[in-house]
């Protein structure tokens, strides 16, 4: 006789749900009111685009002249951040043990690196004020990847982003938002859109995952998909919608045998050239009608990426002296390098809108690479444990993964502390411990055999 618990466990599974148990529902609903002290902006409905502007620059100059000057929901949000992060540390299970060595010493390296652009930082008290937030932001994700195994993570990144995207869709519907941004209506709420898409991107893809695998309920799943796409769509934010389809991909690419990676293979080189012949037999009318598509019907300077490209060619040049260390974590952006940068491109930026630029003139070249090393190998990772255990959470994971790294290129959310690098860390450390998928936490603290650095360290077989 099967107790409710036994019934309940095996509905989930045929849902295709990997875990939500009470603890991964209660943590979600933690991260996601974090995330909304953290990113979300309450003052600004009905604000046109520059008046927007104008109040993101005054809170910047207000913040750097007085840190106790930061609105109360920022206040509160890092506090939560930091009791969350002494939460999962001290309920973490023991035993847990690295499970790539080089991956882990990546990450540390990485730290310490930043800690010690303290030093040469072109301003310090800055700098030191990042470091404090970033420090309480890494405990949060080694705390998460330590004390949740990887079907909760991947639960709970899809919970936080789905109750962070509707509670910013609802507030839309509510208050309304800033309707001349980037001169046509995008659909933000209490987020700016391409956060918001960010966020759905991340409900997307676990949504379709899951629907490739329910055994019940997949209509739930495809319904969840479709308004996902929805709201990226109606965000405009072109580089959620190709990290969004990056990561779908992601999701059939990481299937396990050689005929279903032929299939897609064909069907991918199918659908290739019969857009080909199509735009060969339509003409320029077809060109100029998916020209449209492609940019979601914004002509806001198309051919510089929306003004990154001048403010990339700035930044580099402003980094060119201190190309190897940077300016310090956090450092370079004073009023005083806003307001000059803003001047040369025209346009407030705040920040490089690319993760990559971003760390390279926080941290310099050293910094980028050991940037560009942890995404290569715990992305490689998630993708080699998807692949040999044909397992749905790590699948999700490392799509999920690949279109942060699409999505760090042109936009710089999961590389900012006041963003989304809490995930960004939380999926590196994942990657970097003992278990897999089929592994319990308690086999995990088992003497480890040998293993390639890519692959799982002392499994014998998966689920």
């Amino acid at each position: 006789m099967h107790s409710s618990h036994d019934n309940s466990e095996q509905r989930t599974a045929a849902l295709g749900i990997p875990k939500l148990g009470s603890a991964v529902v209660g943590m979600s609903v933690m991260l996601c009111l974090m995330f909304m002290g953290m990113m979300h902006d309450f003052r600004s409905a009905g604000l046109t685009h520059d008046q927007l502007l104008e109040q993101t620059l005054d809170e910047m100059n207000r913040f750097e002249q007085d840190v106790t000057a930061a609105y109360p929901e920022r206040k509160a949000a890092f506090v939560l951040s930091a009791v969350l992060a002494a939460y999962c540390l001290a309920t973490a299970p023991g035993g847990v043990r690295i499970g790539s060595p080089l991956l882990a010493a990546l990450i540390l390296a990485a730290l310490a690196w930043t800690c010690a652009s303290w030093f040469w930082s072109i301003d310090q008290g800055k700098t030191a004020r990042e470091l404090v937030r970033i420090t309480v932001y890494f405990g949060l994700a080694v705390g998460l990847a330590v004390r949740y195994d990887l079907a909760e993570i991947c639960s709970i990144v899809f919970l936080t982003s789905a109750m962070t995207v509707a509670f910013a869709c609802g507030h839309e519907v509510v208050f309304g938002s800033a309707r001349e941004l980037d001169n046509t209506w995008r659909l933000a709420g209490s987020l700016h859109p391409n956060p918001l898409g960010r966020f759905t991107a991340m409900v997307a893809i676990p949504a379709l995952a899951y629907a490739r695998v329910a055994k019940e309920r997949r209509w739930l799943w495809l319904l969840i998909l479709g308004a996902s796409l929805l709201v990226i769509a109606l965000t405009k934010s072109r580089t959620a919608l190709a990290c969004c389809v990056a990561g779908m991909a992601m999701v059939y690419v990481l299937t396990p045998g050689w005929r279903k990676l032929a299939l897609q293979g064909a069907v991918a080189l199918t659908v290739v050239g019969a857009g080909m012949i199509f735009f060969g037999v339509g003409g320029s009318a077809v060109l100029k009608t998916s020209g449209e598509v492609v940019t979601m019907g914004r002509h806001d300077k198309v051919g510089s990426l929306t003004g990154r490209l001048p403010l990339w060619e700035a930044l580099l040049e402003r980094s060119e002296s201190r190309r190897v260390q940077g300016f310090g974590f956090g450092a370079f952006w004073t009023a005083d390098n806003n307001e000059s940068i803003a001047e040369q491109v025209s346009w407030i930026p705040g920040h490089a809108h690319s993760g990559y630029v971003e760390t390279l003139i926080g941290l310099g070249a050293v910094g980028l690479t050991l940037m560009l090393l942890i995404l290569l190998l715990s992305t490689s990772r998630m993708c080699y444990w998807a692949m040999a255990y044909d397992s749905t959470p790590c699948r999700v994971l490392a799509a999920v993964m690949v279109a942060a790294i699409i999505n760090t290129m042109t936009e710089g959310g999961f590389a900012l502390p006041r963003e989304l690098a809490i995930f960004s860390m939380m999926f590196a450390a994942a990657a970097s411990l003992r278990y897999a998928p089929g592994e319990s936490k308690e086999r995990a603290a088992e003497p480890a055999r040998v293993a390639p650095v890519w692959g799982p360290v002392g499994l014998e077989g998966g689920a």
